[in-house]
Parts: structure tokens; sequence; C-alpha cells
């Protein structure tokens, strides 16, 4: 694209893309990668100049800089004071120096060509890539989660739930009557082959997550084959990248519900891409598959619904705006009815062994009464919607910090397929990613993880990033050196995102390290066959698992003061019903209990840089 260009302009050019990432504010290693998509772009198009400046092409790249100032200017506002005249001029500069990168950015996402012709459009995936693709989740998710057999536990309380309430299905208790955790029946469910593969240990999760994320590889290579003919640069590569979706804060430890769920989502946006590509109606076949979908993720964890729901609302109004009615009755019937496969056999479980009752107040009531609405601890007076506004804003804000790559794979897809034109692509990714975040972050209430359950749309950005890697491929001459730097390039994200994922923190830490293991011993030294314990006023830390035992009371572990989880285990300590109380940083007096072992560890905060403590108190029945 520069060939031609005068020196002075490159110079322009190659400063408003610092420009712009100072807007962007990215963290070093997001900073490199991407000065290298930057610089890949300089092979692109070689014999071709910039279009000519008019008022009309540089709307598009001016939005993109007010609303990256804005954000830049907002971000800043909460963690700095930006009163300074000079520092706000300087911010100014970015904004308006930047619109030149963006602008050739713009210009050279309208000139891009797919290499997959409609007309030979298909996504079949060789023997030779699953095979690759497997080994290389097996491999990754050795040290990227933490419930492989390279660590000793897998540290995150979610996770430890999700065992431990498994565990005690396949033994015979009923969920949410007898152990209870507010989460969709199915995320426990699927967790039962892993606790048949390993009751002891997270083993068995290891084996799942190895196996949603190769589903999510898989997805990701097809989806991407709409759009680029994949050669061998791609074959290697689409792995390490999509690897890239469980990196940093939202991934913790491994084993979310928001994990599980990644290639299913992923899935339903292939289906609806891949009917936008080939400019087809959906077919009744696609709409069971999306219908089942739909069940699997509501009856894991409804809040991740939002993005089936977009998708829906985008069929709704292709189908008004092509007057295609008369096939909607037949696409919404088959829907439901794919909707219903999942979920009858869920409701003929609760059926049997309880009530529907029990699945309604377990899984929908304890959901809404332990999130708050978007006002709770608002004193303002402001009207709803400005005060929803300003939540969602600060949520955007805490997120943003810590997941640099999610938000700009985003920002790249829209600059992408707004800049081509692609109106239907467009729709469909904004109504899917929009109704996607207003159900995980509606109720103004957010944990870091949360993010993982928008981490399907990195695909969207992996169209024109594999569109480029192609692109700069086909310019080296020497065709062996296309495998090597593909390896190379492999390798090197692999590393980074292994170095950079959270359960590194733990790696090599022995056992008797861990303050599980060491309370579990002393549990076991007094011999008390089937021991209770009650995880006091905190979520499960692996101590059941540690002690190999199972919670004999039903809301085993608190997830915060309120009356529904609380009353139970208060009145489990008054009558002196557990043989041991563990408690988290905190110290208690209680009649007939003693404290006899205190146990400290540390693991990594949430900002995925400081250190957290852990003090855990173990208490005994006085006999």
């Amino acid at each position: 694209m520069f060939a031609k260009m005068p020196w002075l302009k490159k110079i322009i050019i190659i400063a408003s893309f610092f420009c712009m990432l100072l807007l962007l504010m990215p963290s070093l290693s997001d900073a490199l990668l991407l000065s290298l998509v930057g610089f890949f772009m300089l092979f692109l198009e070689p014999d071709r100049n910039l279009p000519k400046i008019s008022l009309k092409k540089i709307v598009l790249p001016s939005a993109i800089a007010v609303l990256l100032l804005l954000l830049y200017l907002y971000y800043l506002s909460e963690f700095n004071d930006i009163s300074s005249i000079s520092f706000i001029l300087s911010s100014l500069l970015y904004g308006i120096v930047s619109v030149v990168f963006l602008y050739v950015l713009v210009s050279s996402c309208k000139k891009a060509k797919y290499t997959v012709v409609k007309s030979e459009l298909t996504t079949n995936v060789s023997y030779k890539y699953l095979i690759y693709a497997l080994i290389f989740s097996i491999l990754a998710m050795l040290f990227v989660s933490q419930s492989s057999p390279l660590y000793e536990i897998n540290y995150w309380d979610d996770s430890n739930i999700y065992h431990t309430v498994a565990k005690a299905l396949f033994n015979g208790k009923l969920l949410y009557r007898d152990i209870h955790d507010q989460k969709g029946p199915l995320m426990f469910f699927i967790q039962i082959p892993g606790v048949i593969i390993s009751a002891d240990s997270f083993t068995g999760m290891y084996v799942l997550e190895t196996l949603a994320f190769f589903a999510w590889t898989i997805i990701t290579f097809k989806t991407v084959s709409l759009y680029v003919k994949p050669g061998i640069v791609t074959y290697i590569l689409i792995p390490p990248i999509s690897l890239l979706a469980l990196i940093t804060n939202s991934f913790r430890y491994g084993g979310s519900a928001e994990e599980f769920m990644l290639p299913f989502l992923g899935a339903a946006l292939y289906i609806g891409l891949r009917c936008i590509r080939e400019e087809r109606s959906f077919t009744l076949n696609e709409a069971i598959v999306v219908g089942i979908i739909s069940s699997v993720v509501f009856w894991t964890k409804f809040n991740l619904c939002g993005l089936l729901l977009g998708f829906v609302i985008y069929v709704l109004i292709v189908a008004i705006q092509e007057k295609k009615l008369k096939e909607l009755p037949k696409l919404i019937g088959v829907f439901i009815a794919g909707f219903v496969v999942v979920g009858i056999p869920v409701l003929i479980y609760f059926v049997i062994k309880g009530s529907p009752k029990t699945l309604f107040d377990g899984y929908f009531m304890s959901n809404v009464s332990v999130y708050t609405d978007p006002r709770k601890g608002d004193m303002t007076d402001a009207p709803f919607i400005i005060s929803f506004i300003k939540k969602q804003a600060d949520m955007f804000i805490m997120n943003y910090k810590y997941e640099h790559l999610f938000f700009l794979s985003v920002l790249c897809s829209l600059i992408y397929f707004s800049a081509r034109k692609e109106k239907k692509t467009l729709l469909f990714y904004i109504l899917t990613i929009g109704f996607a975040s207003l159900g995980i972050f509606c109720m103004g209430f957010q944990m870091p993880y949360y993010l993982m359950g928008l981490k399907a749309f990195t695909v969207f950005a992996m169209v024109p990033l594999f569109l480029l890697i192609e692109k700069v491929s086909d310019k080296l001459t020497v065709r062996v050196l296309r495998p090597g730097l593909a390896a190379l390039g492999m390798l090197l994200i692999t590393a980074s995102v292994i170095v950079g994922s959270p359960s590194m923190f733990m790696f090599g830490r022995e056992k008797k390290e861990y303050p599980q293991y060491q309370i579990a011993e002393f549990i076991k030294a007094d011999g008390i066959t089937d021991p209770k314990i009650i995880n006091y006023g905190f979520l499960d830390s692996g101590f059941y698992l540690a002690a190999g035992t199972l919670p004999f009371n039903n809301h085993y572990c608190m997830t915060s003061d309120i009356e529904y989880y609380s009353y139970e285990q208060k009145a489990l300590v008054e009558q002196q019903a557990a043989d041991y109380i563990i408690t988290k940083d905190k110290i208690f007096e209680w009649e007939g209990y003693e404290l006899i072992f205190v146990s400290s560890s540390y693991e990594m905060d949430w900002d995925g840089r400081n250190t957290v403590d852990n003090t855990f108190y173990l208490y005994r029945r006085v006999s």
C-alpha cells in the first residue's frame, strides 16, 4: 500500500498509528501485537496509492476517533486528574492525528477481497487439522487451566462448586433440594462425566475443558473458512489465535460456565454468518440446531441467552424486510422443538426425583434474590436511565482495564464490516453482541469472568485478521518460509498466552503448600468417618475435595449475607451439628468449638497484577 508514497506521508501514517494506540491504552503485549498487525498492512496492494480524501470518506474514521477520545478521557477521569488544559489539548491532538491511520484502515478494509468465492463456499475440516487442533488443545490447556494434572487443585471457588455439586449428584443427591448453587442444572450435569473420570481431582474437568476448547477451535476454523481460503499458515495459526479468547482475567483459573458455553455460542454465530454469506434464508435444520443451542445455554446459565435473543430478532427483521413472513411459523415451531428437546429431560429429572418447584426456586428465584438491580446503592436522584447508563459505563471501564484484546477485536470488527458496508453482517453483529452484553450486565452486577460470555465474538475480528495473514503469506516467494514462520508465530502466541495466564501463578506449587490439604490432614488425623464440615461464610474453596467428603447441608457455601443463604449455616452452628467449621479471613467465637489450626496462602488477584492473601481458620467441635 505504501510503496509509492513519499516518506513524509509514511511518517505521518506511522505517527497517527501510535496516536491511536495512545487512545486505546493497550498493555505492552497488546501494543506489540497491534504493531505487528499494522506492519502486515505494509504488504497489502503495494501498487495502489490511497484514494483522494473527501468529506464523505472521513466521516467513519472521524466518528471512531471521537469515540476513542471520549473513551480515553472518561477512562482517565476515573483514575486521574484531567483538569489540565495542556493534558486536554494533547489528548485532542491524539484524536485528530489518529484519524489519518483510521482513514487508512477503513480504506484498506473497503478494498480487501475475500479469498473464498460464494460458488466455492465450503467449511469442511480435514482430519489432519482435527488431529493438530486436538493435540494443541491438550497441551495448551495443561498450562492455562488449573484443572490440569500439572496443578494440585483448581484454586477458583466456582470450579470447586461445580465439582462438589456434580459429585454430590452422582452420589444420589438432588440438585437445589439437597445441595445448592444457583447455576443451571446442565452446568452440573455436564460435569458428572468429569467426576466419573476422577472424583478426587480436577482431571475430569480438565478433559472436559480440553474438549470444549477443541470444539471452539473447530468452530473458529469453520467460521473463518466462510471468508478466507485457508492455507498452511491459517491451519497452523487458528488454534493459538483461538487461545487468545482464554487469556487474562475473564478465564480466571478455568472451568467457568461461560468457558463451557463458548463453543455453543460460537456455533450459533457460525450458523448466522453462513446464511448471510450464502445469501439465503435459514433452513429448518439450522433452526432446530439453534433451538437446541439456546436450550443448552438457557439451562446452563440463562443470562448468556442474550446472543440467541439477538439472533432471533435478526431473523425476524430480515424476514420482515424481505417479505418472507410465511416462513416464520415453521422456523419458530422447529426452533421451539429444538429448545424442548433439551428442556424435557431436565424437567423429567426434577419430576422423578423431586418437583418442578425445586428447579424453579433453586435456579430462577435464587438468582433473582442474589443479584441486585442497577440502582441498588445509588444514592443520587438521577433518573433510572441515567443511573443505568452510568453503571454500564463503569462496568465497561472495569472490564476494559484488563481485557484490551477483546475490546480491540470488537472495534476492529465494527470498523471492518462498517467499511465494507456489509449491512446484514453488521446488523447481525450489533444485535447479537448488544443483546448478549445486555443479558450479562443489565442487572448492574458483574464479576471479571462474566466477560468470558462475550468471547465468542472474537471470531468476527479473525476474519479480517486471517485475510491479512493469508495475503501477507502470499507475498513470501520462498514457500518453505510460510509453514516455518507460521510455526514460529504459533509458538510465540502460545507462549505469550501461557505466560500471561493467571493460572501460572500457581504453577509448581506443591500440595503441602495449599491450606486445603493442610487442613484436610488435620481432619483425617482425627479419624472421623465421613466428617461433617461447614464451609462458613465463603464459597467452596476445595476443602471438601481435599478432605474426600461431601457437604451434609444444602446451602453449603454462602455467596452473600442474604438470609436465604446464611440462615441454614447459622442454625447448624448453633446446634453444633458440624464436626468442623472452616472460615476465611474471619475469626469467630462459637460455643462448643475451638480454633485448632490457621493456614495462609495467596493467589493472583482479579487484576492480574497483584496478589491476595487468604487466611483460613479450622474449628473443631469440643467433645
